[in-house]
């Protein structure tokens, strides 16, 4: 008997909030996802640097930063970028990155990208600017170790401007700072 006034009891209370509600405000939450991973049109990619080519010799490329095809420097598919940096010039930097739109309604966004160093010894930030002010929304600096790919985040930050500038910088800090980049992700929710 106890059994069925339970049921019972369960029954109408499960029928009562379906009807009724729970009285908490329903929250739709959306996502949006943008990926480049190089394998598409790469003509929204442009580097820039600071104290790039110096103490570099006569016919040597000292600060790359393109778009490579050669697969086995990917993480995925076949293209990633190269992006270098003079070695140990304190203050030089070399970039690449892109400008992105984010959607109108996003309430919080973050950014990641898959870096790999091709020595044991490279400094980058992961970086998100601002594209009309040219100010950070958000920027984190790393000490690169690793050899293989492995995900870094800029962050995550609350939108203001919908236009920004996905990039990553490699410091002309401590050697020889080439690093292989690939699967840019932004991702957005509101």
């Amino acid at each position: 008997m106890h059994r069925h006034l339970r049921t019972a009891i369960v029954t109408v209370l499960t029928v009562g909030a379906i009807l009724l509600g729970t009285g908490g405000r329903a929250v739709a939450s959306s996502s949006w996802v943008f990926d480049d991973g190089f394998e598409g049109s790469t003509t929204a990619w442009y580097g820039d640097c600071e104290g790039c080519g110096y103490r570099c010799p006569a016919y040597v490329t000292c600060d790359p930063a393109y778009v490579s095809s050669y697969a086995p420097s990917a993480q995925t598919g076949t293209h990633s970028a190269v992006i270098g940096s003079t070695a140990g010039t304190p203050g030089a930097w070399r970039s690449f990155g892109r400008r992105v739109r984010i959607p109108a309604d996003a309430v919080l966004c973050s950014m990641r990208v898959a870096i790999r160093s091709s020595t044991n010894d490279a400094t980058v930030n992961v970086e998100v600017i601002g594209t009309s002010s040219w100010t950070y929304e958000t920027i984190r600096t790393y000490h690169l170790t690793n050899t293989t790919y492995a995900n870094f985040s800029a962050g995550s930050w609350t939108p203001g401007p919908r236009d920004v500038t996905i990039r990553l910088a490699v410091l002309g800090e401590g050697g020889v700072g080439v690093v292989y980049a690939d699967d840019f992700r932004v991702a957005c929710v509101w």
